[in-house]
C-alpha cells in the first residue's frame, strides 16, 4: 500500500464524493480532501483486519473491496458483501474506537481516501459545520447497513 496526498481531482466528478457524500456541494467536498490521504492498493492487499484498533476510515475511489468476517471460532471466513467506488468502509471504528469488525481486502486494484481519526478531529476544530454534516453521512451509512444486514441472508462461507 502506498499513501500520498491527493491528487487533483475535479470535486464535481470525483467518484469518491458522488456516493456516500453526493449531497455535499464540490467545494465542501475539496475542502473534505485537504485532510485526507489517498491510498493505492492491489488485489488481494489486506486494508483492514478484523480485531485491529486503528480509527482510520477510508471513502473509496475507484476499485472493489471484500467484506470478510471470521466466525468465532476462527477456523471459518464468512463474505459478506463488496464494498465500490462512493461508499466508505472503517466507519465503526471512526465513530467508536473499537477493534475493526470485519477484515476488508482488495479485489482489484483500488484508490481510496484515508480519514485518520487525528485529521477528523482537525476537521472538527477547523470546520464544525462540514464536520457535522459529515458525521451525519456517516450515520445514514451506518444505518442504512445495519437495516440491511437484518434483512439480507447470509453469503457465501470459505474455509
Amino acid at each position: 500500500m502506498s499513501a500520498t496526498p491527493p491528487r487533483l481531482v475535479d470535486p464535481t466528478t470525483d467518484p469518491a464524493r458522488l456516493g456516500v457524500f453526493a449531497a455535499l456541494p464540490p467545494e465542501q467536498w475539496a475542502r473534505l480532501l485537504e485532510h485526507m490521504e489517498v491510498k493505492r492498493v492491489r488485489p488481494g492487499d489486506v486494508l483492514i483486519k478484523q480485531g485491529t484498533v486503528d480509527r482510520g476510515m477510508y471513502i473509496v475511489r475507484q476499485g472493489t473491496l471484500a467484506v470478510l468476517v471470521a466466525a468465532r471460532d476462527g477456523e471459518r471466513v464468512r463474505r459478506v458483501g463488496t464494498i465500490e467506488a462512493g461508499s466508505v468502509v472503517g466507519e465503526q471504528a471512526l465513530l467508536d474506537g473499537k477493534p475493526r469488525s470485519a477484515t476488508i481486502t482488495v479485489i482489484d486494484d483500488a484508490e481510496l481516501l484515508r480519514l485518520s481519526f487525528e485529521a477528523f478531529r482537525g476537521l472538527q476544530f477547523g470546520a464544525p459545520e462540514l464536520a457535522g454534516i459529515f458525521l451525519f453521512e456517516l450515520a445514514r451509512v451506518v444505518s442504512l447497513r445495519f437495516r440491511s444486514a437484518q434483512s439480507e441472508p447470509d453469503d457465501e462461507t470459505t474455509s
